[in-house]
């Protein structure tokens, strides 16, 4: 084994057979003019040096080990709408430096990723796929698009720092685990205008006020589908929209709230079992443009202003209560909220419109 260091013109191997096929510890490469760079290490390469770069051409970056880690001690930053393809087929995949396009996709393959410097493009989307374990993003560390999308799926769990996705979707897939904040600071996980897509196994944020996921969106659904809860802490305003905010088994919870801004729910909000649901505006109007239940747990309602334009259910001796703290509560015409053996509180400073709380007998 020994060391690789290249500096080429006119590309650095291409695409198929063509690609340079490696046996090697470390890797210096520079493609400077045109073509692209293309690596096959058999098994384990570490970039170093002045790292693995193409300066002119828009040139592609393609480092493939077979076995092995892959790890990026040096920046990895590919030309103008180059492409960066990382990819440790049988190992984990650590970037220790930046890894960057101006303005091309970025895409991170292996069976664990260690996120643990700045990843960063602007029109091409970033996607990172770890499928045997989990993805995890150093604290201070971020990923940076304007309008490409940011995916992160993970056979396990995903550990967030923070996703900046100027207007472009975010989508987090933790299929086996959960979503959780790795951050000691309340800074935002998310921020996008656009929309956000979280799903996870094993819960999406926890209680406390550093472990539950915040956010600057716009847009937000949320499902855990196995056990653990959900909780999102939201800076300036937020619509639950697309399937909505749920938690399909073992009596999980769903905790949101947001700090400044309107609170809508466009999609339905739902909880599992004795799961409750707490939905907070602390300084803005809540409305409700879709169901809020829960089977048998407590829906507590918090706002300045609550426009209630659909139903509000929990069951057995789930309650539910509705504080408007600022100004009133307005429930639409036809809209009903129910539990069974439970009691129903709304509370406003200046008015309250009912159409029909009821228990059910």
């Amino acid at each position: 084994r020994g060391l690789g260091d290249v500096y080429k013109r006119q590309g650095i191997g291409a695409t198929g057979a063509a690609d340079i096929d490696t046996t090697i510890d470390t890797l210096t490469a520079t493609n400077s003019t045109s073509g692209d760079l293309f690596i096959q290490e058999t098994d384990g390469l570490t970039v170093n040096g002045t790292g693995v770069r193409t300066l002119a051409g828009n040139g592609k970056i393609n480092l493939d080990v077979d076995a092995g880690a892959l790890t990026a001690d040096a920046v990895v930053t590919a030309h103008g709408s180059g492409t960066i393809i990382l990819n440790a087929d049988a190992g984990t995949l650590t970037n220790n430096a930046v890894v960057s396009s101006t303005s091309g996709a970025i895409t991170l393959t292996a069976d664990a990723i260690a996120q643990n410097a700045d990843v960063t493009t602007s029109t091409g989307a970033v996607g990172y796929t770890a499928d045997v374990a989990g993805i995890t993003m150093a604290d201070g560390t971020t990923t940076t698009v304007t309008t490409g999308g940011v995916t992160y799926t993970a056979a396990t769990d995903i550990a967030l720092s923070a996703i900046t996705a100027t207007s472009a979707t975010i989508t987090l897939t933790a299929t086996a685990g959960s979503v959780t904040d790795n951050t000691a600071a309340e800074t935002a996980n998310l921020t996008s205008t656009g929309q956000a897509t979280i799903t996870a196994a094993t819960g999406i944020g926890s209680a406390g006020g550093a472990a539950d996921i915040d956010t600057t969106l716009s847009t937000l659904a949320a499902t855990n589908q196995t056990s653990g809860n959900i909780y999102i802490h939201e800076t300036s305003g937020l619509t639950i929209n697309g399937t909505g905010a749920r938690t399909l088994a073992a009596d999980g919870l769903i905790d949101i709230d947001v700090t400044v801004g309107d609170l809508t729910v466009s999609s339905v909000v739902t909880a599992h079992g004795s799961g409750t649901v707490t939905l907070k505006s602390d300084a803005g109007t809540m409305t409700l443009d879709a169901a809020t239940s829960s089977t048998t747990g407590a829906i507590t309602l918090t706002a300045d202003t609550i426009a209630q334009n659909d139903d509000v259910t929990t069951g057995g001796t789930g309650t539910v209560t509705a504080t408007a703290d600022v100004a009133g509560i307005t429930m639409a015409d036809t809209t009903t909220t129910t539990t069974d053996t439970g009691i129903i509180t709304y509370t406003a400073v200046s008015y309250t419109h009912l159409t029909l709380p009821t228990k059910r007998i």
